[in-house]
């Protein structure tokens, strides 16, 4: 008898932790989706950065197949959340499940070129992850928006372009985002990580970062461009001196300094497009030196 009530336990615990798990990923993707949602083209889910997608391929990854209706739960549960459902509304479903099948196919390519134990802390294993991600975003970008088009969501006059900004957004969201939340789900990821973060050399890129921003955005004002290139500095340092873990942590700090300092300047949507494809080879040349 208290073997029996051990069993169930321990299979209550299971199914506790699995439901806790399964409900803050959904929670955490529709908080980064609503926090992306910038210059969207037409009201759509066209923003020139998307860090969702990235969660959603760790969580995949992590958890495997059976993991897969709640990636399809959280997309579709985001499109009517955070965008709401223009009538008829079957057809903003229909384009977020395209959507979602086409995360699920570039899952299925990650997990068959990133084995479970990698940190993509090698220029090889960097390499076979950065092609799929690159190919395959620019892939479900065409399905996704030709569907958006074909449904009548969206203009033809903005397919074009739509697709570039969904593809930069995503592509850069994914890249960017996707190691970090790669290393904090594993347990070595975690401790580099906090090992990395605890170091006082953290607090010196962190601090030449930020006077990376004021002078590229500061300084340079809408001329920003010109002086992009300080923002490779600290990116630079941290990967040189800390690594991979340095280089997540320093390309995370950017990132999130550029998003701001773009709301803040409030640059068109374009322009964001333009700096973020910027702020992906500045976070690749970290990774790579890191690596």
């Amino acid at each position: 008898m208290p073997h029996n009530s051990s069993n169930l336990a321990v299979s209550l615990n299971f199914v506790l932790h699995k439901s806790l798990l399964s409900l803050g990923f959904i929670g955490l993707y529709i908080a980064l989706d609503a926090a992306s949602f910038i210059h969207p083209l037409h009201g759509l889910n066209i923003t020139p950065w998307n860090p969702a997608p990235a969660l959603g391929l760790v969580f995949l990854l992590r958890q495997g197949a059976g993991s897969r209706p709640l990636l399809i739960a959280a997309v579709l549960l985001s499109e009517c959340l955070v965008r709401g459902l223009p009538f008829p509304w079957w057809k903003s479903l229909l384009s977020a499940l395209i959507l979602a099948a086409g995360y699920l196919l570039l899952s299925e390519v990650l997990r068959r070129r990133m084995p479970p134990t990698t940190l993509l802390n090698d220029r090889a294993t960097l390499l076979g992850w950065m092609v799929p991600v690159v190919l395959g975003t620019l892939l479900n970008s065409l399905v996704y928006l030709t569907s958006l088009h074909l449904l009548g969501l969206l203009p033809s006059d903005g397919l074009l372009i739509g697709v570039l900004q969904f593809w930069v957004g995503d592509a850069v969201g994914i890249t960017v985002a996707m190691p970090l939340f790669w290393w904090l789900t594993g347990t070595c990821g975690r401790l580099a990580l906090r090992s990395a973060f605890l170091c006082w050399e953290t607090l010196g890129y962190s601090l030449l970062g930020l006077l990376a921003l004021w002078i590229a955005f500061g300084l340079g004002g809408d001329g920003g461009f010109k002086l992009f290139y300080f923002l490779f500095l600290p990116i630079v340092w941290a990967a040189a001196r800390q690594g991979m873990a340095g280089a997540i942590v320093s390309a995370t700090l950017l990132q999130i300094g550029v998003i701001a300092a773009v709301q803040v300047l409030d640059f068109s949507a374009v322009t964001v497009a333009e700096l973020q494809m910027l702020a992906v080879v500045m976070a690749l040349v970290g990774f790579f030196i890191g690596g």
